[in-house]
């Protein structure tokens, strides 16, 4: 199927034709399941994008999110459609929605520059050693993810990593998370995104815990 087979939707696909991202740029695409994939631009004209799947696995069809990371640039965000195909390689969107900057929502994050120890769970095409230690410094953090500053060959979309999170007044407490992004830098630096993937109600509650401290709300 090809995005020929997405029929527009009244003037949410006239306003979709804004800023396309071009050939080559990374997308996060985000299901209503919370599963996240990466796909590389292949081509996107008229309010679609086709794209190669870059990391994860690939999205159900149906309504996604979807982010346009740029290296030192806003991050925006719009909503999409993924259309159904047969090929698992490729992704097809419709832009159901203008762009809108993602950074707005950064009242739900809460800065810090504090070091956030993990090691790696499951690795995508073997690019890390299993068990390997990360020292990341943790940049900002919400209730459902963290960006995080690493220095050295960074992990792929779709790996695994536990972490230890934790500060000086809340004890450390492993919490695993995906990674759902990676921006590069000159000189071996990255900034990796990463979503928590929670198995328990506590390990939420934790993690606001820990924000909400970086936060210095009262606890």
């Amino acid at each position: 199927m090809t995005h020929h087979h997405l029929p527009p939707v009244g003037d949410q696909h006239r306003d979709a034709r804004g800023p396309l991202p071009p050939v080559g740029a990374p997308l996060s695409v985000t299901t209503g399941d919370d599963e996240t994939a990466t796909i590389i631009v292949e081509r996107a004209i008229d309010g679609h994008v086709t794209g190669t799947l870059g990391g994860g696995d690939r999205p159900a069809a149906g309504g996604a999110t979807v982010r346009w990371f740029e290296p030192g640039e806003p991050t925006l965000e719009a909503a999409a459609v993924v259309a159904a195909g047969d090929d698992r390689t490729r992704v097809h969107l419709r832009l159901t929605a203008p762009w809108s900057d993602a950074d707005g929502r950064r009242s739900q994050r809460f800065e810090a520059r504090c070091p956030m120890s993990g090691h790696v769970l499951q690795t995508v095409e073997n690019t890390l050693v299993p068990n390997l230690r990360l020292d990341l410094v943790c940049i900002d953090l919400s209730t459902n993810g963290m960006l995080a500053a690493y220095h050295g060959r960074p992990p792929q979309v779709g790996e695994r990593i536990e972490l230890e999170l934790g500060t000086a007044v809340v004890r450390p407490m492993s919490v695993v998370a995906r990674v759902t992004r990676v921006a590069s830098f000159p000189f071996g630096r990255s900034e990796v995104g990463l979503s928590f993937v929670f198995d328990s109600s506590e390990e939420r509650e934790h993690v606001m815990a820990v924000r909400d401290d970086l936060a210095g709300v009262p606890g």
